[in-house]
């Protein structure tokens, strides 16, 4: 072995890695594809070793740059959710319902369901429209679950005017789905 000193080694792999560095990365990425797990299990033990100097470089990290990083997640947030909505909507209704201990069944391929076959029209008045709010048939506050048989698509108006009461008129195609 050309170098037995731990040093002089670690200084030769060095310049070596500098002057090769093209091959070494490769070489690294060719590895580590053909050993996904070992990688993960390095990459793991690093994490674990080295935790406290990398917590701390995180925190210089933000420190430094927080006004930007918060500028680039309230960005995100407003494009996530506008682009998100209908899926934020569910959840919503989900938590609303699970903290009245009432059942909260519906998923977001069952209301996307619900507005295919109401056609993105209000069950109440059957305009089209480009938003509609998931409606409770039964509300929350008188024992109604966001389940798939009490949610129907509303415009704003008609939701709101129906507010917490039943609907004179129940919607027809609820009783299909």
């Amino acid at each position: 072995m050309p170098h037995k000193d731990l040093d002089e080694r670690r200084a030769y792999a060095r310049a070596y890695h500098a002057a090769h560095l093209i091959q070494c990365r490769a070489y690294t990425a060719k590895s580590s594809a053909k050993h996904p797990a070992a990688r993960k299990a390095r990459k793991a033990a690093y994490r674990r070793k080295h935790r406290a100097e990398m917590n701390a470089k995180n925190k210089a990290y933000w420190t430094m740059h927080q006004d930007t990083l918060r500028a680039k997640k309230r960005a995100y947030m407003v494009t996530y959710q506008a682009t998100h909505r209908a899926e934020r909507n569910v959840i919503d209704a989900r938590h609303e319902a699970l903290k009245r201990a009432l059942p909260a069944t519906l998923t977001i391929d069952q209301w996307k369901a619900i507005l295919q076959s109401y056609g993105n029209r209000c069950a109440y008045c059957g305009q089209k429209f480009k938003r509609l709010t998931q409606d409770h048939v039964v509300p929350l506050i008188k024992g109604g679950g966001t389940t798939s048989d009490n949610i129907v698509p509303a415009c704003q108006s008609c939701n709101s005017s129906k507010g917490s009461g039943h609907p004179i008129i129940v919607p027809a195609l609820r009783l299909m789905l």
